[in-house]
């Protein structure tokens, strides 16, 4: 495959390593997922999984095939960047738990990026690498399936760039969480839709927006890997030593975003609600972009419980 320019990384806070900047990604926030390798800013390849409900036994052995096939061994990867969400329950559980204990066995920095960032990333990239530019586009809105017929919501504006160029997108806000109708009666002409909830709600929102092209709906390992790129490229080193989270330009990186919902509040007993209560953006906030991770800390995004938990908790009632 073609090789996607990544910003090459500078070293700070961290040892360079001998065989410089080798980047692992992993994707696995649907029921189809993607790992990419990437070394000295350039994607070496990726590689599609069809994880469907065998994630944990897909995942391991195409990481290790894909290192193979570019003579690597795990130790010298020296980043590892996982998708973080929102998606697949499942998915994002196995994908963060295999980065955690890769990041952990190798000692490679962790990188979490918001599923959501990736999915703008693929759209700016895909539309620089053809003649199509929207000029006539004002914002970007990337949906995922949020069950319940709900749809996961992040809205994106264009960066100040070259005229011209093909453009780049940034968080313009947090994740909310609304019906495909209630967002539909938000959109206009001027708005370009993508993710992967447009697999179940296209139809709706294709009369009044247009739909960004559908090879860009889901979102892919290299992409994950070109926020992690930013976010590495200006690590700034703290007092202590330790290296910086952030990159001052990347979309979201230097923003926190609380999670809010159009129709689930939580109630003063912390009944109800739609936020899952050990998601971030419960009682925090919920990272739009990518930043370093702690191996033993990170957890998926999840922003709501699963149906599953509800039913639970509504037979413990009884």
């Amino acid at each position: 495959m073609t090789a996607l320019e990544l910003p090459s990384p500078t070293t700070g806070g961290g040892t360079a390593h001998p065989t410089g900047t080798v980047l692992l990604a992993i994707e696995t926030s649907g029921m189809n997922g993607s790992v990419a390798l990437c070394r000295d800013g350039h994607c070496l390849e990726q590689s599609q999984l069809e994880l469907g409900r065998q994630h944990g036994q897909v995942l391991i052995p195409e990481i290790h095939a894909l290192l193979k096939r570019h003579g690597l061994g795990a130790r010298q990867c020296t980043h590892l960047a996982v998708s973080i969400g929102p998606g697949s329950f499942t998915g994002l559980r196995v994908g963060i738990v295999c980065a955690k204990t890769f990041a952990y066995a190798t000692g490679c920095r962790l990188l979490a990026v918001g599923t959501l960032p990736a999915v703008a990333a693929g759209v700016a990239d895909f539309y620089r690498m053809t003649t199509g530019r929207h000029e006539d586009i004002d914002s970007l809105v990337v949906v995922s399936d949020a069950q319940r017929g709900d749809l996961f919501i992040q809205r994106f504006v264009p960066t100040a760039g070259v005229e011209n160029e093909p453009r780049s997108w940034q968080a313009d806000g947090p994740i909310t969480i609304q019906s495909a109708e209630l967002l539909k009666s938000t959109l206009s002409t001027r708005t370009l839709v993508c993710g992967p909830g447009l697999v179940q709600h296209s139809a709706t929102l294709q009369s009044v927006a247009p739909l960004a092209d559908e090879t860009t709906w889901h979102p892919q390992a290299r992409h994950v890997a070109h926020l992690a790129a930013l976010a590495s490229e200006r690590e700034t080193p703290t007092a202590d030593g330790e290296g910086g989270a952030r990159h001052p330009s990347a979309p979201g990186v230097s923003q926190r975003a609380e999670l809010t919902s159009e129709r689930e509040t939580p109630t003063a007993d912390g009944e109800g609600g739609a936020r899952h209560p050990s998601a971030p953006g419960v009682s925090q906030r919920a990272v739009l972009t990518s930043e370093f991770a702690d191996p033993w800390k990170l957890e998926p995004l999840y922003l709501r419980r699963s149906s599953a938990e509800d039913k639970w908790d509504a037979l413990g009632r009884k």
